[in-house]
Formats: C-alpha cells, sequence, structure tokens
C-alpha cells in the first residue's frame, strides 16, 4: 500500500496471491504503477475465491455444516473482471488478463485431510476449532463431495486469474 521504492524503479512489479488481503486493492494497484518505469509491466494473480481455491471443497462442506468461511477483506477483486477492472482504472496499458489452471492432486482422503488440517493458515484454525465430533461431520460432509478416482486418489480442478498491464 505504501512501497518504499522509488518512483519508476523497476521494469516489472507483481502481487503473487496478495491483492484480495489488501484493504485498499486500487492503492495497492496504484503503488505498483508508481514504482514500475513507463514501458514496465505491473502484474498479478490470486486464487479466485471462493470457486477457484485449492481448499474451495473444505469451505463448501464447512458451508453445509453453517461455518461459512472468511474470506481476505477484498475477496471480491479476486475474480478476473474485477482485477482486469483495478488495472484499467489504475490508467494501465495493454491490460491483459488468463485463468491460470492448475490439478490439486491427493494420493487419498487421508492425504486431503492431512492437508486441510496440518496447524497453517486460517482453515487449518477453522478445522482445528471444531470439537471432534463436528470434525468427524466435516470429514463425512466432505468425502462424498470429492471426485475419487478408482485407486482412492482425489483430483480436482483449481484457478487463479492473472493480469498484467503496461505503464505509460
Amino acid at each position: 500500500m505504501d512501497l518504499p521504492f522509488a518512483n519508476g524503479g523497476f521494469d516489472v512489479a507483481t502481487m503473487a496471491l496478495v491483492i484480495a488481503f489488501v484493504p485498499d486493492p486500487a492503492k495497492a494497484v496504484a503503488e505498483l504503477r508508481r514504482v514500475v518505469a513507463p514501458g514496465g509491466i505491473a502484474a498479478s494473480y490470486m486464487w479466485d475465491l471462493p470457486g477457484g481455491l485449492p481448499l474451495a471443497p473444505l469451505f463448501k462442506a464447512m458451508t453445509a455444516m453453517g461455518h461459512p468461511p472468511q474470506y481476505p477483506p477484498s475477496a471480491s477483486v479476486s475474480q478476473m473482471e474485477a482485477m482486469t477492472a483495478l488495472w484499467r482504472n489504475a490508467g494501465l496499458l495493454s491490460v491483459e488478463s488468463t485463468v491460470v489452471r492448475i490439478t490439486v492432486r491427493f494420493d487419498d482422503f487421508d492425504d486431503l485431510w492431512t492437508s486441510f488440517t496440518l496447524p497453517v493458515g486460517p482453515q487449518a484454525k477453522a478445522v482445528l476449532d471444531l470439537n471432534q465430533a463436528e470434525r468427524q461431520i466435516l470429514k463425512d460432509t466432505l468425502q462424498p463431495m470429492l471426485p475419487a478416482g478408482p485407486d482412492g486418489s482425489i483430483s480436482y480442478e483449481s484457478f487463479a486469474n492473472a493480469v498484467k498491464g503496461r505503464c505509460p
């Protein structure tokens, strides 16, 4: 929001998986533009919240239980139209956007469950704050929602939106 760099000091600046967490995304994009030299590139990418987030199945199951997820303060700017509008409104030129798709894969449900409950991030706190019975209900709610292969592996697509623009 207030980068400690001189105007036009960089050829490229990017925000990776950050824009939804800043309280004023327009100001953050303006700061990127400020520190990038004319002709340089300002870019960002962010998981599409909630649809493309790798945690989407967990959040869907928690919502079904009456425990909706807590999204970052500026989650709405993670959507492609909003990100593109931020770049254009900041006066960036030749604005381009794309969707970055990844396959999220787990060996089996236990592998997935472990990744969701490692003591890292707000999702783990939300799961670990549940009592033992609620955690079991969550597991029982989540497991049938997942696309399991014949070998028990679980794969699904997640996606992030990316945008870039050239500084005038």
